[in-house]
């Protein structure tokens, strides 16, 4: 089954939460939710500057990597 959970803020997409095939989940920002000069992180641990945060570590702006539900 593939899916994804996404993250709606004031009816504005932020992002997605996805699993990769070891069953780690990861979030990845919408890239019109982080050029919005109003948005915010739905965590400080979660920056905006990084464009996804995986297992253990942020993920580079200049990195997608798409994923599935497992």
């Amino acid at each position: 089954m593939n899916g994804r959970l996404i993250a709606v803020a004031n009816g504005q997409l932020v992002g997605e939460i996805t699993r990769d095939a070891r069953g780690r989940l990861r979030f990845t920002h919408d890239a019109v939710w982080r050029e919005d000069d109003t948005s915010y992180p739905l965590s400080l641990s979660m920056p905006l500057t990084a464009a996804g945060h995986g297992h253990g570590c942020p993920i580079p702006a200049t990195t997608h990597r798409g994923s599935s539900w497992r």
